[in-house]
């Protein structure tokens, strides 16, 4: 986004979309919910719930962050030539996703808060790592979930 606001093209790498994960929510029915809260009490019941929500709300910002992606390609001049209007679109397109990064960062520590309530340790599919904890580790690697080798190669 400053880069761009200061007349420059920002570097290659930028136009290339990385990937993101999606989670593996599965709502749950009502029945369901029933069942928890007649089994495991309140604060379980409230915590699946609360779980749904916020992994519901996590994939619907990752999927807002990617459908902007492609309008960044404005600004790159290997598709012609960059206008003060490609200029100022990027830019409204950047506020607009660093809001959607801010959302998933706030909705992942939600994720993380209930998990600990539970007692669980976060995992990607059985991997083992972490996520990013900065831009230039997610410049690096063009990954959102760092593996092993991933972060021997920081």
């Amino acid at each position: 986004m400053t880069a761009v606001a200061n007349g420059e093209t920002p570097d290659e790498h930028m136009f290339e979309r990385p990937g993101l994960f999606a989670t593996a929510h599965m709502p749950l029915d009502e029945p369901t919910k029933l069942l928890i809260r007649a089994r495991y009490g309140d604060d379980s019941a409230y915590i699946y719930d609360r779980m749904g929500r916020l992994t519901a709300r996590l994939d619907d910002n990752i999927q807002a962050f990617q459908s902007q992606w492609g309008r960044l390609s404005r600004v790159d001049p290997r598709l012609g030539q960059v206008t003060q209007n490609d200029r100022d679109s990027v830019r409204e397109v950047a506020g607009i996703m660093r809001a959607s990064l801010l959302n998933i960062e706030g909705t992942a520590d939600g994720i993380e808060e209930l998990v600990g309530r539970m007692g669980l340790k976060p995992a990607v599919f059985g991997e083992e790592g972490r996520l990013v904890e900065n831009c230039d580790e997610f410049r690096t690697t063009k990954r959102m979930f760092l593996d092993l080798d991933d972060l021997e190669q920081l």
